[in-house]
């Protein structure tokens, strides 16, 4: 019984401590050229996928209607995941902050009226099977 409640008392510190589950989107890996191969993932509006450019830069790619975005894939207050919600075609990290998907702050708790940089967007294009990253 001291094991499970030890284990659940790490798992509220844990859960004080802020600790947030990552975007569970997949990730795929962009050649040095910053091109991938197309991943099924995104065949449909709503989607999203995590892409790991060259260096140490991750990016959120999201499909629309009307076609592909891109930016950071952490929140410029938290450093969290950023998730794309499709319902609300917003970017929403899991402290409570919305950003427009220009990268643009849009709401959410920011402490002593702190003002947020936006989040770097990135052009994204499908070109004969494959997902080019410009930006």
């Amino acid at each position: 019984m001291k094991h499970f409640t030890f284990a659940t008392f790490l798992g509220v510190l844990a859960f004080q401590a802020g600790c947030v589950a990552p975007n569970p989107a997949p990730m795929f890996e962009a050649e040095a050229n910053r091109t991938l191969k197309f991943p099924e993932v995104l065949s449909q509006p709503g989607t999203q996928a995590k892409i790991q450019l060259p260096g140490p830069c991750m990016i959120l790619v999201w499909r629309t209607e009307i076609g592909f975005g891109a930016t950071d894939l952490q929140c410029n207050h938290c450093s969290h995941e950023l998730v794309f919600d499709a319902k609300t075609q917003r970017l929403v990290c899991p402290m409570g902050i919305c950003y427009r998907l220009d990268g643009s702050y849009l709401s959410g708790p920011l402490p002593d009226g702190r003002k947020l940089q936006p989040l770097r967007s990135y052009i994204v294009e499908l070109e004969n099977g494959r997902l080019k990253i410009l930006g």
